[in-house]
C-alpha cells in the first residue's frame, strides 16, 4: 500500500483473499499518518459513517444503516479517523 498498490493489486501479489487484504489496509492505515487515511477515505464517507454510527461501535449496524452502500474496510477506515479526532489528531 505505501508504494500507491491498489486492494486488487496486494490481493494479487499476495494471493489472499479480498476480504484479507481490506482488513490488512485497515492494519496499515492504523499506523499511518492521517493524511494517508484521507487519500483511502474520503470526507464524504467519513461523514456517512459518522451520521450512519450513531455511537455505533458493531459494523454490521453501521453497514446496515448504510444500504451496504459502503464496504466494512472503509467503515472502520472511517471510524478509525474518528477516533483520531477524539484524541485530538485531528483538528474537528
Amino acid at each position: 500500500f505505501a508504494n500507491g498498490s491498489s486492494i486488487e493489486d496486494v490481493q494479487i501479489l499476495t494471493g489472499r483473499a479480498r476480504t484479507t487484504v481490506e482488513n490488512y489496509l485497515v492494519d496499515w492505515l492504523g499506523e499511518q499518518p492521517i493524511e494517508t487515511l484521507y487519500q483511502w477515505i474520503s470526507p464524504e464517507i467519513e461523514e456517512r459513517v459518522r451520521l450512519a454510527s450513531q455511537g455505533e461501535e458493531r459494523l454490521k449496524p453501521i453497514f446496515e444503516r448504510l444500504s451496504g452502500e459502503v464496504p466494512y474496510w472503509q467503515i472502520r477506515g472511517a471510524l478509525l479517523l474518528q477516533q483520531r479526532k477524539v484524541f485530538g489528531e485531528i483538528p474537528v
